[in-house]
């Protein structure tokens, strides 16, 4: 038998259920869906393994003493890998969380950065501009009040 490269539609719709319910159990989702307890453990092993989905914690920057948050939208050089250009943004200081995004103009990296200060988060850009795996980016603050009452990210 191959090797599984694309989820398919039962992994889909195991993602539908989490993207509702984070923490259902694994034997609600079998319920609902047909499937074994064993069947949907597995696949969403699979899908984190594939890096297809992921599981964290989101936190409020101004708990931890950050004073800044914005969203970098990163386009990064074409031919160099994804994956460094995603792995670098990560293990940056001050961000928080990193997307993979493919819209109408190609694949874009999204980041959410949060800083003490604005020297703090120009020394940041100067970081990220210097890398060859970066042709631009653009930065946009995020309107708290609104992004945090929402939970969607409101820029501005």
């Amino acid at each position: 038998m191959a090797r599984k490269t694309q989820p398919d539609d039962v992994d889909i719709n195991i993602v539908r259920h989490l993207s509702v319910l984070p923490r259902a159990r694994n034997a609600a989702i079998a319920a609902d869906l047909g499937v074994s307890e064993e069947t949907v453990r597995r696949r969403v092993n699979w899908l984190v393994n594939e890096r297809h989905l992921e599981f964290g914690i989101k936190v409020d920057p101004r708990l931890f003493g950050f004073a800044e948050t914005v969203v970098l939208t990163i386009t990064p050089d074409p031919s160099q890998d994804l994956e460094v250009a995603v792995d670098f943004m990560a293990n940056l200081s001050g961000v928080t969380s990193v997307y993979r995004v493919l819209g109408d103009d190609g694949i874009k990296v999204i980041a959410e950065v949060s800083c003490v200060n604005v020297g703090d988060l120009n020394g940041l850009l100067g970081i990220i501009m210097m890398n060859e795996r970066v042709q631009s980016v653009t930065m946009k603050r995020i309107f708290d009040p609104q992004y945090r009452a929402s939970g969607l990210p409101e820029v501005r």
